[in-house]
């Protein structure tokens, strides 16, 4: 990080101000920003992209709302996973945070890495994806692949979802978050992993509450009705869902919680 942009940092936080990421907002305790452990955890995603020579996007708050995620997930039993990973901003962090390379549990990254496949979309969906396709993803494997490399436990599972989830059939997962930029894709994997889900797992949907992702917005609303899972909206844009609430509606309602 660049000493200009260090400052315009500290000097944010002074006043409480938050403005990255299209969102602008004040008043807010923004310690979190200097606090060292987060500080680590993004260092070690600039390092990764100072290496690549790619764009670094300014997502600290959702960078902070997956870590919270994440450690909370610790008390979950079973593995992590991650459903759109790209250059893995979000999963890079988590595992420097966490110092996973030390945890007896397994993290399993899945995307193409060349982008968004078109085939099952809806047209609309199809139109979005070519235009990220063109202006956003480029294969980037061999970069992520570097990037995770001194981590033993981290598996990165190249194809197309949600046919590659055999890798992690029959696993329980305690963390799972969701980047797809597609509501076909993500209620696909939403139904295949559902139930492998442990009883306090935690899921970040990153696109959850973004502009021009509606179908998205729309789909895991319903996901939320069906299956008894309400999901919280950050003003990040990201939404988050808890099982053990799921699970605890179910029970109270004499319903199975889950989508049909």
């Amino acid at each position: 990080m660049d000493l200009f942009r260090k400052f315009n940092i500290r000097r944010r936080q002074k006043r409480g101000v938050y403005e990255e990421d299209a969102i602008k907002i004040g008043n807010r305790n923004l310690s979190f920003l200097s606090d060292p452990r987060f500080a680590a955890a993004w260092a070690s995603v600039e390092a990764a992209f100072k290496r690549t020579g790619d764009y670094l996007p300014e997502v600290r708050w959702r960078l902070l709302i997956c870590l919270q995620a994440a450690r909370i997930a610790l008390n979950a039993e079973g593995d992590f996973v991650e459903c759109g990973t790209n250059l893995g901003i979000f999963s890079n962090a988590i595992c420097h945070d966490l110092d996973f390379g030390k945890l007896n549990r397994r993290f399993f990254l899945f995307d193409t890495f060349a982008g968004i496949p078109a085939e099952g979309l809806t047209e609309e969906e199809r139109k979005r994806t070519v235009h990220l396709n063109d202006g956003t993803y480029s294969d980037c494997f061999a970069k992520v692949k570097k990037t995770f490399e001194n981590y033993t436990n981290v598996e990165l599972v190249r194809g197309k979802l949600p046919d590659t989830l055999s890798a992690v059939e029959g696993k329980r997962i305690a963390f799972l978050s969701i980047d797809l930029n597609s509501a076909t894709y993500e209620m696909q994997v939403m139904r295949r992993l559902w139930d492998q889900l442990s009883a306090s797992a935690v899921v970040v949907v990153d696109d959850y509450g973004f502009k021009r992702h509606e179908a998205q917005y729309d789909a895991w609303n319903e996901f939320s009705a069906r299956s008894g899972a309400p999901i919280i909206y950050s003003p990040t844009g990201q939404g988050i869902i808890f099982k053990s609430v799921a699970r605890n509606a179910a029970e109270k309602h004499g319903k199975p919680g889950l989508l049909a």
